[in-house]
């Protein structure tokens, strides 16, 4: 894809993305090398837009691009110094519409270590708000399987949008494999991380078996497409060779094990929820 003319930067967004037209005139999101640190971050959104969309999720096209000269001028006229003409395209979504965190509890002025035990509750409450359609729901568990698989960081409310039609859209894959700085000895599956990661899944993911049909999906993604997105990663992203091995092993020989430790982790998880349900005695929360 080839990136034309640029539009407009967008509001929001540490990546200082812009809205442009393509070869074919299509509206996309364009992030580019603005920075000469950011090959990490063009590749995890280049790799998590392109697994999102393989194994289902609600998330735009993603596709790599390169700047024509008058997009390198556009950013060269806004003071962003382009590091690379190679870039990430992330198809434009008409009528999104963001999703805030929810009001914190009466009394407080916002969200603290003395309230979030009361986020699961007050979220669930807040998400029915925004998608009150139960087609929907299986989605959400999706996405928790995702941010694990990819070692998602620093996710918020504003990755998440909806559509007119009460349907999700998942966006950024930035923070994927820990953000702009990850090195290959971070990531491992030995040992689960406890889900969810974003804080807009709190209280929602109460329906152990929805998580199935997303580890199949997982375990299913062909390994001729995760080779086919390394090995088209561009030279100027900085990346290494041994980074990119390291991904490849990652991605698929690792996949079982990923699969075999959050299987065990949800398990665990909903077994002490369940005690919990169990065993402790309701209580009266005072304004």
């Amino acid at each position: 894809m080839r990136i034309e003319s640029a539009i407009e930067f967008l509001a929001t967004g540490s990546t200082k993305p812009f809205l442009a037209h393509n070869e074919l005139g299509q509206k996309v999101v364009v992030k580019a090398m603005v920075r000469p640190t950011m090959g990490k971050i063009l590749l995890n959104e280049y790799l998590a837009g392109n697994l999102a969309v393989t194994i289902g999720l609600p998330w735009p096209n993603t596709s790599l691009a390169s700047l024509s000269t008058q997009a390198i001028h556009f950013l060269q006229r806004n003071a962003r110094e382009v590091h690379s003409a190679d870039c990430v395209a992330i198809q434009y979504v008409e009528n999104l519409s963001p999703t805030n965190w929810p009001s914190p509890p009466q009394g407080s002025e916002s969200w603290n270590d003395r309230n979030l035990d009361l986020l699961p509750d007050i979220n669930r409450v807040h998400m029915q708000s925004y998608f009150d359609n139960p087609e929907t729901q299986s989605v959400f568990y999706g996405r928790a399987l995702f941010e694990a698989w990819l070692f998602f960081q620093d996710i918020k409310y504003d990755t998440l949008y909806v559509l007119p039609n009460k349907n999700p859209v998942f966006l950024d894959g930035s923070h994927a494999f820990g953000g702009s700085d990850w090195e290959i000895d971070q990531m491992d599956y030995s040992h689960a991380k406890s889900l969810p990661m974003s804080p807009y899944l709190e209280g929602i993911l109460t329906h152990q078996e929805l998580f199935e049909e997303w580890f199949n999906r997982i375990e299913s993604v062909p390994n001729s497409i995760v080779s086919s997105l390394l090995d088209n990663v561009p030279k100027s992203w900085s990346v290494t060779s041994e980074q990119l091995r390291f991904l490849s092993d990652l991605l698929v020989s690792r996949r079982k094990r990923f699969i075999e430790v959050y299987k065990i982790e949800i398990e665990n998880h909903y077994r002490t929820m369940q005690r919990l349900h169990i065993t402790q005695k309701p209580t009266v929360r005072h304004s």
